[in-house]
């Protein structure tokens, strides 16, 4: 990479944050005393950054900067001797753990996530996931919309970067944007009517699901060692949370029809490149350009330094658990770590609202759960449907529906259904027979959590309120009726 290119990409991004960001902010918050060996931070080229700040640094290298975090500005790499020491930190911190009976946990977040919001998530949920027992790992890159459109806009033509093409193409790339917009209109606006009338109280599953479903709960009643255990959500909705809604529907619905084509447009663009972001953490640009390369990305060559001391401790002690959590695009990043890293001794696998294909995921999780002497557990953790199709944000001004829906619906392409997101139950159903051979689907959960205002404390009602829920408590995750306990309880705290 060029150090123009380097430049070039720093000031249009700042620029596009800036213009997004200034009337929410105008000032650098302070998150004091980040969990630096809890967290492994990456930008758009897989280098390690520093988590502890990016501007007012009180420290020079190679300690950490232990500044204030400016959202409108770029994370500092770390050089090689700030790297070293922060890797033997953290892999202390991993044999400390082992030593104290804390299970590890590696959590990778989803798209639409910013910097400074991703390090606060690390600052708030560090204290919890300790006290439960775990040791943590985040895995924090670069998935903002801002960041990932302006991106699509000013850089990146056919998955290169082109500092002098992009600018000058970019007044091009916006109205074939804006085109899209316009004239996909019709498909957007049916698309979303139908996915309304999916939403209602009493619409049922399709008839080619419902003995699909009737199939799995009935054979776990019989054999659980070679059945996929299941358990689907209600929908508890009192009658004025539907009548709400359903009012909202009509008199918003003229401001839907105006914004629910821009979220197509523009929204498609920002997740194709957010797709790229996943793949260059374990694959960077560089390993294509030039002589043969023996640089990997920087996620894998962090998760493979993990992977060695996780190994060579678990030999120690097979008890040791250790944990993959994933939620949203997460799952894709889990995905393609599997796949890169096939020998990485994981006990248990969540995934949240997976984001990634069920194709990608059986080409990536099930050779690895397939693997010999494999004992994996797999949960796929699921929205209730109607809380999937009918999801209300931003006012209820925009596309109903979770991240999920807009996904298969207007940001993806899908061809078959395997195309589709794991993660809504209804494609979970549709292609469950992937799950072989038969002592495989006995290692494999679905989780479909309840709707409604009368369980939003223990059951995650939107997409983005699984990471708000204590996905590493196994009462969580695994196939039990929610718990009353307030640590099992959902929340911004």
């Amino acid at each position: 990479m060029s150090l123009i290119s380097t430049r070039f990409h720093a000031v249009m991004l700042r620029l596009s944050i800036f213009v997004l960001l200034t009337f929410l902010c105008s000032c650098a918050s302070t998150i004091k005393e980040v969990p630096a060996k809890h967290v492994v931070m990456f930008d758009e080229y897989s280098r390690l950054l520093d988590p502890t700040g990016n501007t007012e640094c009180t420290n020079t290298s190679p300690r950490l900067c232990e500044g204030k975090h400016l959202s409108s500005s770029d994370y500092l790499p770390l050089d090689a001797a700030q790297e070293e020491r922060y890797m033997d930190e953290l892999l202390a911190g991993v044999r400390n753990a082992k030593e104290k009976g804390k299970k590890l946990l590696i959590f990778v977040h989803g798209g639409l996530n910013t910097q400074t919001g991703s390090v606060k998530r690390v600052k708030k949920l560090t204290p919890r996931i300790l006290d439960a027992g775990y040791y943590p790992i985040f895995i924090n890159w670069r998935s903002s919309w801002a960041f990932s459109y302006f991106n699509h806009l000013f850089l990146v033509r056919q998955g290169e970067e082109m500092t002098a093409l992009g600018p000058v193409s970019s007044p091009v790339v916006l109205v074939y944007d804006a085109g899209r917009a316009v004239l996909r209109a019709p498909l957007v606006w049916s698309s979303q009517i139908y996915g309304w009338t999916e939403s209602l109280p009493g619409s049922g599953l399709s008839d080619d699901l419902n003995p699909r479903e009737a199939q799995l709960m009935d054979a776990q009643t019989r054999d659980l060692a070679k059945a996929i255990r299941i358990m689907p959500g209600v929908d508890k909705r009192s009658d004025s949370e539907t009548a709400s809604s359903g009012v909202s529907w009509f008199v918003l619905g003229p401001i839907r029809m105006l914004t629910a084509p821009l979220i197509d447009g523009f929204g498609t663009s920002a997740w194709d490149n957010m797709l790229r972001q996943t793949q260059l953490l374990i694959h960077t640009m560089k390993e294509y350009r030039g002589a043969r390369p023996t640089e990997v990305g920087g996620l894998a060559r962090v998760m493979n330094q993990i992977k060695d001391q996780v190994k060579a401790l678990k030999e120690r002690s097979r008890d040791w658990e250790i944990m993959l959590v994933g939620h949203s695009m997460g799952t894709i990043v889990l995905n393609d770590l599997l796949r890169d890293i096939p020998d990485f001794p994981a006990d248990t696998i969540v995934y949240m609202a997976a984001a990634c294909s069920v194709r990608d995921f059986e080409q990536s999780v099930l050779p690895y759960l397939r693997r010999p002497d494999n004992q994996t557990k797999f949960y796929n953790l699921s929205l209730q449907r109607r809380a999937e199709e009918g999801e209300r944000n931003y006012m209820d001004f925009v596309i109903r529906g979770s991240l999920l829906t807009w996904i298969d619906e207007f940001f993806a392409n899908p061809m078959t259904p395997t195309d589709r997101t794991l993660g809504r139950y209804v494609n979970f159903l549709r292609t469950e027979q992937i799950f072989s051979p038969e002592n495989l689907r006995g290692r494999v959960y679905q989780k479909e959590f309840n709707y409604g205002d009368s369980v939003s404390k223990t059951d995650p009602q939107k997409h983005g309120d699984f990471d708000r829920c204590p996905f590493w408590e196994k009462d969580f995750y695994s196939l039990v009726p929610p718990s009353q306990d307030p640590k099992l309880f959902c929340s911004d705290d």
